[in-house]
């Protein structure tokens, strides 16, 4: 006999910060973030008993999504200081945190095969996994400052992706 298991987890959540087009915005000191946080895994066991028993588990794990920050054509932002941040997070380590396996086979044969399979993808061929600022065209961005007191522009996006998998064999 043949058997098998397999867990799919998918997640496709975006975040977007977003001043529109023709705003003016002016302030002592103006922080836009877009953080977009995804914690995923999955498990799977593959038990096989019997003379020739044939099985297997696969834990498939996809995460897409965006964290965007927009700036839309002809907004003006004004302040002595302008954070603008974009972070696009994924954690895949959950049974690995609790010391567990998260891919996992026991057999107990003479002729029994198994197979695992782990599959962890973050972003695809056609939708990304990214972190981005749009600045449009014809927006403005200023920052006030002087000598004594400089003005602060801070542009950042990034990603950060951690994923670990954990078999476990056992006969």
């Amino acid at each position: 006999s043949v058997t098998g298991a397999e867990a799919v987890t998918t997640s496709d959540q975006s975040t977007k910060a977003d001043v529109g087009s023709n705003a003016h915005i002016t302030a002592g000191a103006i922080n836009m973030r877009s953080i977009n946080q995804q914690a995923l895994d999955s498990k799977a066991e593959a038990l096989n008993f019997g003379p020739a028993p044939g099985g297997g588990a696969a834990a498939r794990t996809e995460a897409t999504g965006d964290a965007l920050v927009t700036v839309g054509t002809g907004a003006q932002l004004t302040a002595g200081n302008i954070v603008l941040s974009a972070k696009n997070q994924f954690d895949k380590t959950y049974y690995q945190n609790l010391g567990q396996a998260n891919l996992q086979s026991a057999s107990a044969s003479v002729l029994g095969v198994t197979a695992l399979l782990s599959d962890t993808e973050v972003g695809t061929f056609d939708d990304k996994f990214e972190a981005r600022i749009d600045i449009a065209s014809g927006a403005s961005i200023l920052t006030a400052g002087n000598n004594d007191a400089p003005g602060v522009l801070r542009l950042e996006a990034f990603t950060d992706v951690e994923a670990l998998d954990k078999v476990g064999t056992g006969a």
